[in-house]
């Protein structure tokens, strides 16, 4: 990855931090300077007034981002309001809801009305955590990465600006993400051309397509995950689900390698589909069809005519990402082109080469069979399985949720013993007996089998653990 958009990309997403510090009663200056002291975060470290280029990059971005980039701009009164949600414009029907500044525990937290405001201490709470964090940060894409990650755990649910009410529904995490995003990919568009005397222009530099709104899209994923045998149809589903999810992770993330860049470009990625935002360059384009013609090639390969990845890009500038003149809608023409030329791709899936690849004769090996499940003709096993479908058969084999009865030691009574809450003074796992008192009990369970309609009980002897006696 090129320095100088690394360096871009790591200022978009900690310059705006200083909203964060102002808020903690401290500055972006305080916060920068945790920052290895390395040649490398020097234009970092620097901060917005450093005038380095990856600097003057991600100043551009910001302004393209963001309605007031200045954490001073925000009075005191409304500093501390917390985020509101989005579904609050759901036609008007949910109006004065807000996310609660909850930390990410794994728990779903539902959006409240009259939300309390933020206060100050959970503000230096997450920016001492912050500036933990970053004194051993690494210069490198996989930290860039990382740090995303820890934004997103922190920063998800603050709001990016507050001086206007319509605005206070924007989270500061996906600010700092489109401003590093936007950053990388004027970074690129400006070394290339040799132009970065542009940023000296930037109502020039709004009207440059800088940037490629590229979409991928997997054609027939529909048809491919419902090739399922009956026998356990409900988990290979999910396996099917789930692997094309991974396979979607693994082409985003090999894309933004060929092209320099970072997770930050990520627009949005589910159900098989994704939107990226890259820099208009020649190199950058062409990775993007070296890359499209060497996966749908293994696509090809692996699962023939079953599974295909359309995608499309179209070169845009920065006041069509914000909609300029809002007359003429350029945001929603944008994806409407987008999205028009990947559907043509769709309808075109194979060029000339493609085509002869999947009509050459080769030769069939011995011992190839028809798999009954996709089809295919493979080397199956003894259940008549090709490789794919008995690694999907393997994948929905594993246990998607904790086994709901815990087995006990061999010094236990009563062996098996349903799950406790109640955590017990002397062992470290919930319900587990502790071998010093222990009671059985007969505990009746209901179970139901899918060939029968009727319920039977059956009786199991548990042990009552010594911490709830």
């Amino acid at each position: 990855m090129n320095t100088l958009t690394l360096q871009a990309t790591f200022c978009g997403l900690l310059h705006g931090l200083g909203k964060l510090a102002f808020r903690a009663d401290k500055t972006a200056a305080d916060l920068l300077a945790d920052l290895p002291d390395t040649p490398e975060w020097a234009a970092v470290r620097g901060g917005a007034a450093a005038g380095s280029d990856a600097a003057r990059c991600a100043a551009f971005a910001r302004s393209l981002s963001v309605t007031a980039d200045t954490p001073a701009a925000e009075p005191a009164s409304t500093r501390y309001r917390p985020l509101r949600s989005i579904f609050s414009h759901l036609n008007g029907e949910h109006p004065g809801y807000s996310v609660p500044a909850a930390r990410p525990d794994g728990a779903l937290h539902d959006p409240v009305q009259d939300a309390p405001d933020i206060p100050a201490a959970v503000y230096r709470e997450l920016y001492q955590e912050l500036t933990g964090q970053l004194t051993g940060l690494q210069f490198s894409p996989a930290q860039a990465n990382a740090l995303l990650g820890l934004l997103e755990s922190q920063c998800s649910a603050l709001p990016a600006s507050t001086v206007r009410e319509e605005d206070r529904d924007i989270s500061l995490y996906d600010q700092l993400k489109l401003t590093a995003a936007l950053a990388a990919c004027v970074s690129e568009y400006l070394q290339q051309a040799d132009t970065f005397s542009l940023l000296d222009t930037p109502a020039e530099l709004r009207r440059e397509p800088a940037f490629l709104l590229y979409t991928a899209d997997f054609s027939r994923i529909q048809r491919f995950i419902y090739t399922v045998h009956t026998e356990g149809a409900l988990r290979s589903l999910r396996s099917r689900s789930f692997f094309l999810e991974l396979l979607m992770e693994h082409y985003m993330d090999e894309l933004l390698d060929g092209c320099g860049l970072t997770r930050t470009n990520i627009i949005y990625s589910g159900g098989g589909h994704c939107y990226l935002l890259l820099p208009n360059t020649a190199t950058v384009q062409q990775t993007l069809a070296d890359w499209n013609r060497a996966f749908n090639g293994w696509l090809n390969e692996q699962f023939g005519v079953q599974l295909f990845l359309a995608n499309g890009w179209t070169p845009c500038s920065a006041n069509d990402l914000c909609n300029v003149p809002a007359e003429a809608s350029p945001y929603k023409a944008l994806f409407r082109r987008v999205n028009a030329i990947a559907e043509q791709h769709k309808q075109h899936p194979y060029d000339a080469a493609a085509l002869r690849a999947l009509n050459r004769v080769q030769a069939i090996p011995d011992g190839t069979r028809e798999c009954k499940v996709c089809g295919n003709s493979a080397q199956v096993n003894a259940e008549g399985l090709c490789p794919w479908c008995n690694r999907f058969a393997n994948l929905s084999a594993q246990p998607s949720k904790p086994p709901r009865w815990r087995t006990k030691p061999k010094s236990c009574p009563a062996r098996t013993v349903p799950h406790c809450s109640t955590p017990c003074p002397t062992t470290p796992i919930p319900g587990m007996c502790c071998r010093t008192r222990c009671w059985a009990r007969r505990w009746p369970v209901w179970s139901s089998s899918l060939r029968r309609s009727r319920k039977t009980t059956m009786t199991i002897t548990a042990a009552i653990p010594c911490c709830t006696t």
